[in-house]
């Protein structure tokens, strides 16, 4: 099948752009960025604003490619997405129980942070955010490691967790845009918010996959785009907190969860396009793709 070749083409282009864009940025950052001021210097803006372009045009190519494949080269060869679930796969299930373990380990952590965020503040709405994907974290680490078991007792109880993981992303990306920290207009910020945003929207596709049973055709064009910002923005910024030994704060322990995240949808891109079958009934209510596979 040409269109699944195409796929497994876009989803090492999504692996190499993110570390060409991973290592390109944390260039930029060792040559012009401050981290005890959290700013870049003036003579670094023309080539923030090359990385930043580049970075959106290679998004927005990658995207609409996986897209348009999935949407017209899939069904002109009558073949689609098999039932994906992450514990059918090893692959999955053990990414998945990794970020489940992950976001149970930083919740357990930022215990010692908690106070911080109890405390009075000015910046009361970026306290609630914080607060509530704190709590979210622990419904998300139960969701993860949940899906991961696949046990058929346990289905209830996953598909009401479902939609934990794209609210604790909701929650963090308004932390985020709200963190008095950073300038809005500061790059890194900028960036930040970029990556969990589309974090979130491939949680939410992750989680109408596990609480329907059927796959959206955005589900893999968003776990490509959520490898490619993830790795631009999450990997510099931890490879060079520990070069510059600074010490660790909340937003980056809440981020963390991002390491996790990317190795997931590493892993779920390439089970999507590995499931592709062709041998097919094609439904779509509502936009969805059931896939019945016949035997041979």
């Amino acid at each position: 099948m040409h269109t699944k070749k195409f796929l497994y083409g876009c989803f090492l282009a999504a692996i190499a752009a993110g570390i060409g864009f991973a290592v390109w940025r944390t260039i930029l950052m060792i040559r012009y960025y401050d981290p005890y001021a959290k700013e870049y210097a003036w003579e670094a803006k023309a080539s923030l604003q090359t990385y930043g372009w580049t970075l959106f045009f290679a998004l927005v190519l990658i995207g609409a490619l996986t897209y348009c494949f999935i949407r017209i080269g899939l069904r002109k060869e009558n073949v689609g997405f098999g039932t994906f679930t992450a514990s059918a796969y090893q692959s999955t299930t053990f990414t998945s129980a990794l970020l489940g373990f992950l976001c149970l380990v930083i919740a357990i952590f930022l215990l010692l942070y908690l106070p911080l965020m109890l405390v009075e503040t000015t910046a009361v709405y970026y306290q609630y955010a914080q607060l509530i994907a704190y709590v979210l974290l622990f419904f998300s680490a139960a969701y993860f490691l949940i899906n991961a078991a696949g046990s058929a007792h346990l289905t209830k109880a996953k598909k009401v967790l479902a939609f934990a993981p794209p609210l604790w992303a909701v929650a963090l990306l308004l932390a985020t845009y709200m963190d008095p920290m950073y300038l809005y207009r500061d790059f890194n910020h900028l960036l930040c918010i970029a990556s969990v945003a589309l974090l979130m929207f491939f949680f939410l596709y992750d989680s109408a996959a596990c609480a329907t049973g059927k796959i959206r055709e955005a589900y893999l064009p968003f776990s490509l785009l959520t490898i490619i910002a993830s790795m631009a923005y999450i990997v510099p910024n931890f490879l060079l907190l520990a070069y510059w030994e600074l010490a660790n704060e909340m937003n980056f322990i809440f981020e963390a969860v991002e390491i996790g995240a990317l190795i997931y949808a590493i892993t779920v891109a390439y089970q999507l396009i590995r499931s592709i079958r062709s041998e097919i009934e094609v439904e779509e209510p509502y936009g969805f793709t059931e896939i019945e596979e016949t035997e041979n």
